[in-house]
């Protein structure tokens, strides 16, 4: 839904202006915002399934997910 990219991409902006995006994964990243912004939205999307989309792990969203919510 709209509302879930418009609030992963504000995520992924914050990210990058704090720093905690320098030097990761992009793939990983977008999907640990878009896994965060879908869950404060009452979004069900299992990280299983973002990781396998982005090609990455489930540790990477969960890492990247910390950190983000480290932000908040």
């Amino acid at each position: 839904p709209e509302q879930v990219r418009h609030r992963a991409l504000e995520l992924a902006e914050s990210g990058e202006r704090d720093g905690i995006a320098i030097g990761v994964k992009p793939s990983g990243f977008a999907a640990a915002c878009l896994y965060l912004a879908g869950q404060e939205l009452g979004y069900h999307i299992t990280q299983t399934r973002l990781a396998d989309v982005a090609g990455t792990s489930t540790n990477t969203i969960q890492s990247h997910r910390d950190a983000l919510q480290n932000l908040l």
